[in-house]
């Protein structure tokens, strides 16, 4: 053993074609001889530890990910909340032109629309299709532009 130390990293040359398959004698004798993990242990030096390692960068992941769905919680509850007060803004502005035009209360609090009558609703139906059957042009009753705007000019 007056040689060079043995390196206790791996290397390729562990698998030397000579190496590989050794007798039964010799794996009796040094056991460890290809284990580098052994091998560095008794040079002093820690193998390393790919299992902890790899737990370590799992939990990085997953703390992670938990921050950005808490992230994206906030954001979503910061999001609904604008809208929220969006809505209640617009409907207030709403109420109040509402409100200066004349136009009644809209239904009490939390409704938007009051209902009319079926038999209100259906006359209206008929009154507009009734409208949009007769072109203007021949409505009855009415003056043509033409003629106001010849009256207009006398």
């Amino acid at each position: 053993g007056g040689g060079r130390p043995r390196d206790v990293h791996f290397t390729n040359d562990m698998y030397k074609e000579g190496s590989l398959f050794r007798g039964q004698a010799a794996e009796v004798l040094n056991p460890e001889a290809h284990n580098i993990r052994d091998r560095m242990r008794r040079a002093g030096v820690a193998p390393r530890d790919h299992l902890k390692e790899e737990r370590e960068r799992l939990k990085h992941i997953s703390l992670a990910r938990a921050d950005a769905e808490v992230e994206a919680g906030a954001a979503e509850a910061e999001r609904r909340r604008r809208d929220g007060a969006l809505r209640d803004r617009s409907l207030s502005r709403a109420q109040a032109a509402l409100a200066e035009m004349g136009v009644g209360d809209t239904g009490g609090e939390g409704r938007r629309t009051t209902r009319r009558p079926a038999a209100e609703m259906a006359r209206e139906a008929e009154a507009s299709r009734a409208a949009a059957a007769v072109p203007s042009r021949h409505k009855s009753g009415v003056v043509p532009a033409y003629l106001q705007r010849r009256k207009a000019e006398w």
